[in-house]
């Protein structure tokens, strides 16, 4: 019996998807993904003049398996994630994924050699389906009762326009989520579903050289919990405006595979306009001012 190499062996895959054997370089097999954000929080909608500095990132050194990315893009990744800030509160300080690891597919990733991406693939390609498990850690020698362990599975949708190319008069930038988790800060069986939305969209006036970099934009951002009513931080619809700067970023290979693919500057302020399921007392600040700069690497926004 003749030994076929293990190179070949990944490759059979191919051609159930009807596809040419295209060079595998390490773009097609390995990538790093991740988003980032420092800012200025004047209540967090936690308390009346809380003013707190945070400090968060989300991270996925990512695998791909036969067909490999750009044919049909899944495999395993491992995660590191975390926040910090100037305040003591355990919900943001803590290593959120310290490591993570998981498993994820993009469904409507499935393009065939040399066609044109469809619709469907534009419009859908970024939802992504996912279960991971994450080991989590609070700071502070009072919080070591707190869950050590997290997971989650559900799907999520990452997907901007425009948002560092001042040649656009309009950028948009989506996000929605609907995920089963077993646990947060203060429960090993939390175990809800949160489902969740958030669009920012503004206009800029292209051609005006570094004014076409700073635009006003609309927020709105809903969060539901399924199971608990009374996280009233996690039930309610939030809306506001903003002020960005977004400068121009180089359309190379490098910014869409690992390089900063993302940049802004901004700052903007959030009221929350309903609850879903319990309003909070009176103390608890219904609005946020915040300010900061955040950026991605990588895929994060497709």
């Amino acid at each position: 019996m003749r030994r076929i190499h293990l190179p070949v062996l990944l490759l059979l895959p191919l051609a159930a998807f009807g596809q040419e054997v295209r060079p595998l370089t390490i773009q097609r097999w390995l990538s790093f993904s991740a988003n980032t954000e420092a800012a200025h929080r004047q209540t967090q909608f936690f308390s009346k003049n809380y003013q707190t500095a945070i400090l968060q990132w989300d991270s996925r050194a990512e695998i791909w398996l036969p067909p490999f990315r750009g044919v049909f893009a899944w495999g395993p990744y491992a995660r590191i994630a975390g926040v910090t800030s100037s305040r003591k509160q355990p919900w943001e300080n803590a290593w959120l994924a310290a490591p993570g690891g998981g498993v994820q597919a993009y469904p409507f990733s499935y393009q065939r050699k040399g066609r044109e991406p469809g619709k469907v693939r534009g419009v859908l390609g970024p939802l992504r389906l996912f279960g991971e498990v994450n080991h989590t850690q609070y700071w502070g020698a009072e919080n070591a009762w707190r869950p050590a362990k997290q997971v989650r599975a559900g799907m999520d949708y990452w997907k901007s326009f425009h948002v560092n190319d001042p040649e656009h008069s309009w950028w948009s930038e989506l996000w929605n989520g609907a995920y089963w988790q077993s646990a947060n800060e203060f429960s090993r069986s939390y175990d809800t579903v949160i489902v969740g939305n958030a669009v920012r969209a503004g206009i800029r006036k292209p051609g005006q050289k570094s004014l076409a970099m700073i635009s006003p934009y609309l927020s709105i951002e809903s969060s539901r919990n399924t199971r608990h009513k009374q996280s009233y931080w996690e039930n309610r619809l939030v809306a506001g405006v903003g002020l960005r700067i977004a400068p121009s970023l180089p359309k190379t290979a490098s910014s869409t595979a690992s390089g900063l693919s993302r940049l802004i500057l901004y700052g903007e302020y959030l009221n929350t306009a309903t609850y879903y399921g319990v309003t909070p007392e009176s103390s608890i600040p219904r609005y946020d001012f915040r300010f900061g700069v955040s950026a991605s690497l990588g895929d994060w926004y497709k």
